[in-house]
């Protein structure tokens, strides 16, 4: 789907003008210095030369909605959202020619306002499950689930399924609960804590998000797991404990794990664009 869609917009973009596709270049670059004013003027002036190239406007009107939001404009936000939604599908959408950080921010604020939580709050979105045999061959319903944790509370698997319904139907409080479960029922399951971790640091609960990260560390010492998982982890250690305000530990965390934090890792990490700014600056300044 990416390499259709980015096959379109190179065609589409053929028969626009050169100058609104240089706009809409600056436009983007803009939004990446978060300069989000300057970036919306240069957005504006590239729509009127983009009518006909759909890609190319649905790419400006993601930059305007995710500059919108940063700006702290509701209305203006959604209202761009609705205007790429025009155009194309969501998974289009997620699959146009733009930085990964706007698109895993994109995928975030659409999930909030899917889920009908106020998008100025924070980008919201439950993490993804990080290892897909837990959920595999799942055919069972939430009320059936709900029913076998019941009569079997310490089967991890089924709290995963259940999680993963709650997370595809958007509902937020139902897949926190159900990790909540998970990690009482079962004190030895260490993606659990991982979960509900990054969950409560995006509920701003981060002295329980560092207690359950800590304990997946301790629980997946010695064990296989992919290095990007640990990465992710300690990431939302750092944030969370410097969040805290807790300086001494952050320098001591950032020194213990500067190997992991390189600009390409912390890049490439799922965490939202304005999380990814903050983590960098905080390595900067504590590796000067």
């Amino acid at each position: 789907m990416l390499v259709a869609v980015f096959c379109s917009t190179v065609l589409r973009s053929q028969q626009v003008d050169s100058f609104y596709i240089r706009v809409l270049e600056r436009g983007e670059q803009y939004y990446m210095d978060s300069d989000y004013i300057n970036a919306l003027d240069k957005l504006k002036v590239a729509i009127f030369g983009l009518h006909g190239a759909k890609e190319l406007q649905a790419k400006a009107y993601v930059y305007m909605c995710l500059s919108y939001f940063y700006l702290k404009d509701r209305a203006n936000s959604e209202k761009y959202l609705k205007e790429a939604e025009k155009l194309l599908t969501t998974e289009e959408i997620l699959a146009l020619d733009i930085t990964e950080a706007a698109r895993n921010d994109l995928e975030r604020l659409t999930y909030t306002l899917r889920a009908g939580s106020n998008p100025l709050a924070g980008l919201r979105m439950l993490p993804k499950i990080p290892d897909e045999s837990l959920i595999s061959d799942s055919n069972s319903d939430q009320s059936q689930l709900t029913q076998d944790i019941r009569e079997n509370p310490n089967n991890p698997s089924l709290y995963y399924k259940l999680y993963n319904i709650y997370r595809e139907s958007y509902n937020y409080q139902g897949a926190k609960k159900t990790i909540a479960d998970l990690v009482k029922n079962n004190p030895y399951e260490m993606y659990g804590y991982f979960l509900f971790g990054i969950i409560q640091y995006q509920d701003n609960e981060f002295k329980e998000a560092l207690t359950n990260l800590e304990n997946f560390l301790k629980l997946s010492a010695g064990l296989s797991v992919k290095e990007s998982i640990l990465t992710e982890v300690i990431s939302y250690q750092i944030l969370s404990t410097y969040l805290r305000g807790d300086r001494n530990k952050v320098h001591e965390l950032v020194a213990q794990h500067a190997a992991s934090l390189t600009r390409d890792r912390i890049r490439a990490l799922p965490l939202s664009e304005k999380d990814k700014r903050m983590l960098q600056g905080i390595v900067d300044t504590y590796l000067r």
